[in-house]
């Protein structure tokens, strides 16, 4: 971070970008906060979006937190196959909640859905 605050360019990779996030929300740097969530958006896959929206709920970010919901939703059967890593959730039922009337998890898999979160469970 003491870079960015002497020449205001900082490389973000993904073995620095949790750090420059926690850190730039900690000092309220939107610029570098953006950069960190398009960044780990940029890199959602169907093995680490789960950790990110774990990630993106503690720290309060919330488009972060939006993003990889409705990829979790959209890749749902083999984001379904990482059962441990949902159980971390405080509330994994909290992804499945449709955030609109328009949501990605259509009626036609619902069946599935609650079928897979009793599995969870």
């Amino acid at each position: 971070m003491n870079a960015i605050l002497h020449t205001g360019e900082v490389l973000i990779n993904g073995e620095n970008v949790q750090d420059l996030l926690i850190t730039s929300n900690f000092l309220n740097v939107l610029s570098v906060q953006k950069a960190c969530c398009d960044f780990i958006k940029a890199n959602l896959d169907v093995f680490n979006c789960l950790d990110v929206y774990i990630f993106a709920d503690i720290q309060g970010c919330g488009e972060l937190r939006a993003d990889s919901k409705l990829f979790i939703t959209q890749h749902f059967l083999e984001v379904a196959l990482q059962v441990r890593k949902v159980k971390q959730l405080a509330q994994p039922s909290c992804i499945f909640q449709p955030e609109s009337k328009t949501s990605p998890l259509n009626s036609s898999i619902y069946l599935l859905t609650f079928i897979t979160m009793v599995r969870w469970f």
